[in-house]
């Protein structure tokens, strides 16, 4: 019973804590230029289709690998028996 009430009392510090170093911040300020907003977005977002892109393809190479190996083990059982 002492340990669940210890960790929340050590959240509910921690949680007061960050509200006291944060309680101040109100966000970014009004002319400043959010993130993926300026110059270089055509550029991250040729970055991120790439990365879609490479992700796809591991994936469909993993698949690959997967039915080769399922009909691998289908042929030693073919064998087997």
């Amino acid at each position: 019973m002492q340990i669940p009430n210890g960790c929340g009392s050590f959240l509910g510090l921690m949680q007061l804590i960050l509200y006291a170093i944060y309680r101040k911040n109100k966000g970014p300020a009004a002319g400043a230029v959010p993130a993926g907003k300026g110059e270089d977005a055509g550029d991250e977002a040729d970055e991120v289709e790439d990365a879609k892109k490479a992700a796809a393809a591991v994936e469909m190479g993993e698949a690959k690998i997967k039915v080769n190996d399922d009909t691998a083990v289908v042929d030693k059982v073919a064998a087997q028996v």
